[in-house]
């Protein structure tokens, strides 16, 4: 087992905060999880365009703006139709998952 994988099993899952929070009540509740060592997010692509491109918008703030000493995943599920809409927004280390 690589690192990779062996973080994402010790991980602290906020998918469903991302999901159903609103941006700000997101970033607050993202405060809480400070000392957790690993934070992870699976989200879905929905198909349209500009609701995706905002979905992955916030998983790259996620990704980029982490208290010091912390690991974080993300990954989106996605057609490869859907993700070829988007195909430098998924270089900032957003993991593709082919559905």
């Amino acid at each position: 087992m690589d690192e990779h994988q062996y973080l994402k099993g010790i991980a602290v899952d906020v998918s469903h905060e991302f999901e159903s929070m609103d941006l700000l009540s997101f970033k607050d509740f993202l405060k809480t999880k400070d000392n957790e060592a690993v934070l992870q997010i699976q989200a879905r692509l929905s198909g349209g365009f500009h609701r995706d491109h905002e979905l992955i918008s916030r998983l790259n703030n996620f990704l980029a703006n982490k208290p010091e000493g912390q690991k974080r995943f993300a990954t989106i599920q996605a057609t490869e139709a859907d993700y070829k809409k988007h195909p430098d927004e998924f270089t900032a280390g957003i993991k593709w998952e082919k559905i």
